[in-house]
């Protein structure tokens, strides 16, 4: 294994010939003491607020090493993340035992059993959970290789270019956005040819939020199903 340097947080390495691209001990380090500060020098503060410091920083690290070799650096970071708020519950609660403990600060959700979390009330009045973001719920996204043949300005390649393009697209919020744009501007087209845009709209919320926009595959945030009025 040959190491060849460490660059913008990354480290790369050939292995047996293969290229790897990992990310470094520096960043991860660095990472993790951002983490341990955070949470060290809010002692008092309660577990909503400490959840609200935190989310940032891990998502900000984790969508920045996505696209490299760090499934299993993930799952290290969520367990030295356990470990130290695991601390810091037991030294607020140092007469309390383990399970008390479990049961106080971490829930299930979802298909994780032991999410750190806490109990909020939602704006309709209903229970809900602020929970701790995990760096192992994160999509690892692999790049696909270009084929060496293509080429852009031939017009037999078009197609390759553009499945290219869509997936690229679909893997940021602004290029889903501008897929749904020019999904909407289509389907109102049409409406417009043939009178049906008043039908549309009376049944747009169950057309498109239901069925099209919610659906997981598209991977649509909440944000992006209300940023369009139509």
């Amino acid at each position: 294994m040959e190491t060849l340097l460490d660059f913008l947080g990354k480290n790369i390495r050939k292995y047996n010939g293969k290229l790897l691209i990992n990310p470094s001990k520096t960043a991860i380090k660095a990472f993790l003491g951002k983490v341990r500060d955070i949470i060290k020098s809010n002692k008092s503060t309660k577990q909503e607020t400490l959840i609200r410091k935190l989310n940032p920083v891990i998502r900000g690290w984790v969508n920045n090493q996505r696209f490299v070799v760090s499934s299993e650096i993930f799952g290290r970071v969520d367990h030295e993340i356990y470990k130290c708020l695991w601390q810091r519950a037991k030294r607020r609660h140092k007469k309390k035992g383990h399970k008390w403990i479990a049961a106080k600060y971490w829930h299930h959700i979802g298909n994780r059993q032991w999410t750190f979390s806490a109990p909020v009330k939602a704006a309709d009045g209903t229970g809900a959970f602020v929970k701790l973001e995990y760096a192992t719920d994160t999509k690892i996204i692999r790049f696909k290789k270009i084929v060496a043949e293509s080429n852009a300005f031939d017009a037999v390649w078009t197609e390759y270019f553009e499945e290219r393009e869509g997936e690229k697209m679909l893997n940021s919020t602004k290029g889903r956005e501008k897929l749904l744009a020019i999904l909407i501007n289509d389907l109102v087209g049409k409406l417009y040819q043939y009178d049906f845009l008043p039908a549309f709209r009376a049944v747009k919320r169950v057309v498109f939020q239901n069925a099209i926009l919610s659906n997981p595959v598209t991977g649509f945030t909440a944000a992006e199903r209300t940023a369009y009025p139509f």
